[in-house]
C-alpha cells in the first residue's frame, strides 16, 4: 500500500509516496569477505559518498566472537510474559523479512513494551546480520537496558535455539498514519512536514557526529513520531538499525556535505512508486 506524503521545503517540492517497511534489494558483491552481503556502493548507488566508509559491522568477526551464547528464557528480562505473535488483520503471524520474524512484547495490560526480532536460519548471512545489528544497537542505545540478545528455544523455529534480539518498544507512530498529520491541511501540514524533516535530519546527524554511524534507511516506517497536546511534533526516533540501512562514516564530515546528502537520500527513501 502506498500513501502520498507531500514534502515541500527540503526536497524541491517533490510529491512522494512513502512505502512502509521496504528495502531496495541490493546486488550481492563477489569480491567481499561475505559474498552474500552487498557493498555500500551497491546499496547506496548514487547516494554513496567518500565519507561513508562501509556497511556497519562488515568487519565484525562473528565466528570467533559469538555473542549469541546465553539462552533467553521463555520469560525475557524485558517482559514478564512470553513473546506473543504479531498478527495481521486476518489473525495470521506477520513476517517482516523473509529471513526474520518480528513479534511485539506485551505487558499484562496488553501494552507494547518491546519488540523481538528472531532469525529463521543459521545461514551465515543471517548470523552476520544479527551480530551487526546488536553491534549497532550497543553503539546507539541510550541505556544498557534498551535491548537484550541471546538464543531462544522454540522461536522463531520450533525445537531449536535461534538468535533473538529483544528491544524496547519505541513510542510514537509513522507520521503518515498519525491523526495529526491526516487532519492537518494547507499551511499547517506544510509546517508539520518542515518540522518533521528538520528533526529527522538532526536525529540522523546526531549519530553521525557522536557515534560515527549513519542510518540511511529513513522511510517513514523506520521513524517514530510523537506529538504534544497541540498536535505539534515533539520528537522523532529512528528504529531498525540492521543491514542494509546502516553504515560507518567519517565523524569529520561537514554539516554542509551531510545536509546535501540528506536531502537527496530523503527523497529516495520516500520516493514515489
Amino acid at each position: 500500500m502506498t500513501r502520498s506524503f507531500l514534502i515541500l521545503p527540503l526536497v524541491a517540492s517533490l510529491c512522494i509516496t512513502i512505502p512502509a517497511f521496504t528495502h531496495a534489494a541490493p546486488t550481492a558483491s563477489q569480491n567481499r569477505k561475505f559474498p552474500d552481503i552487498a557493498s555500500k556502493a551497491e546499496i547506496l548507488k548514487e547516494d554513496d559518498r567518500k565519507w561513508i566508509l562501509g556497511v556497519y559491522g562488515e568487519d565484525f568477526d562473528y565466528k570467533s566472537t559469538n555473542i549469541f551464547t546465553k539462552n533467553l528464557p521463555i520469560h525475557t528480562r524485558i517482559s514478564n510474559f512470553d513473546i506473543p505473535p504479531r498478527l495481521d488483520d486476518k489473525g495470521k503471524p506477520l513476517e517482516r523479512y523473509s529471513n526474520t520474524k518480528i513479534r511485539y512484547v506485551l505487558d499484562d495490560e496488553g501494552k507494547n513494551i518491546g519488540v523481538a526480532k528472531g532469525y529463521l536460519s543459521n545461514h551465515e548471512m543471517d548470523k552476520w546480520e544479527a551480530h551487526a545489528e546488536v553491534k549497532a544497537l550497543q553503539a546507539t542505545a541510550k541505556s544498557q537496558f534498551e535491548f537484550d540478545y541471546g538464543k531462544k528455544y522454540g522461536w522463531p523455529v520450533a525445537n531449536n535455539f535461534m538468535p533473538v534480539i529483544v528491544m524496547n518498544y519505541v513510542e510514537g507512530v509513522d507520521i503518515v498514519d498519525s491523526e495529526q498529520y491526516q487532519n492537518a491541511l494547507g499551511k499547517e501540514k506544510r509546517k508539520m512536514e518542515e518540522r518533521y524533516i528538520k528533526l529527522l535530519r538532526d536525529e540522523v546527524y546526531y549519530y553521525v557526529k557522536k557515534k560515527g554511524i549513519l542510518h540511511a534507511d529513513f522511510h517513514s516506517g523506520n521513524v517514530r513520531v510523537t506529538f504534544d497536546e497541540k498536535a505539534k511534533i515533539k520528537k522523532v526516533r529512528l528504529i531498525d538499525w540492521g543491514y542494509p540501512g546502516v553504515f560507518t562514516v567519517n565523524k569529520g564530515v561537514s554539516k554542509k556535505d551531510f545536509e546535501e546528502w540528506f536531502r537527496e537520500r530523503f527523497a529516495y527513501c520516500n520516493r514515489q512508486e
